[in-house]
């Protein structure tokens, strides 16, 4: 399920936006904000974040920035009446930019777009007799063992799947993980520390192979910052 929110100043505009949401897709699961800081309380819980660029006294824009540096997943779409923001929206990563009032068209070419964005973070994999979607954004790592997976969760049990490791990576190519062992594949965005031979994702310290050395450095430096290779040079 698309989880989307809403976020602007004015609740007729944002009740009227909301149900022209649920007439191009009434699986999208939407909730309207009137202020930003009723928002910020619950903005994990969304895979879209549509803003108004103009929130009273505060700046959307400013607003976006903030989520998306907290939350690099979420999906940006700003609206406005103004189309004089349409350069300065640039400066904030984000997948589009509506200027009211919205067609139905440019709003389903939006969502369109934002959803390819979130079905390529999504793991398909067998589970039991069935298939499961798994949340890439939600996984701090892939642990393999013997044959299965273990998938770690940052919030929530760890499952197992009865496909190996070799199968899983080949499955999240070009995504933020990267493989550091025999045994892991890391998600990138947990990173909280490293060095040559080890990262530490949230808590957990995750050892960094001899053979995966310097691939997993590469793509961690380049993850984080180029800069950063120079920095973990003389790390032992």
């Amino acid at each position: 399920m698309i989880n989307i929110a809403i976020i602007d100043d004015d609740k007729t505009f944002c009740d009227d936006f909301e149900e022209q949401i649920k007439k191009i897709d009434n699986s999208y699961n939407t909730d309207c904000y009137y202020d930003i800081n009723t928002f910020l309380e619950s903005v994990s819980s969304y895979n879209i974040a549509i803003i108004d660029i103009m929130l009273g006294k505060d700046n959307g824009i400013d607003i976006a920035s903030a989520i998306t540096e907290k939350y690099p997943n979420i999906k940006i779409i700003f609206i406005s009446v103004e189309q004089d923001f349409f350069q300065d929206v640039y400066s904030v990563n984000h997948l589009y930019f509506l200027v009211k009032p919205i067609s139905n068209e440019q709003l389903k070419q939006a969502l369109s777009v934002c959803c390819s964005e979130i079905n390529k973070q999504t793991l398909y994999t067998k589970l039991g007799s069935g298939t499961t979607a798994i949340n890439l954004n939600d996984v701090s790592y892939f642990e393999g063992i013997l044959k299965k997976t273990i998938v770690h969760y940052v919030n929530a049990p760890k499952q197992t799947l009865n496909e190996p490791l070799k199968d899983i990576e080949k499955e999240i190519l070009n995504t933020n993980f990267i493989r550091i062992h025999q045994s892991y594949i890391i998600n990138l965005t947990y990173i909280t520390q490293f060095t040559k031979t080890k990262v530490n994702i949230q808590d957990l310290e995750i050892p960094i192979s001899r053979k995966y050395s310097q691939s997993a450095l590469n793509g961690i430096s380049k993850f984080l910052g180029n800069n950063l290779i120079e920095s973990i040079s003389s790390i032992v």
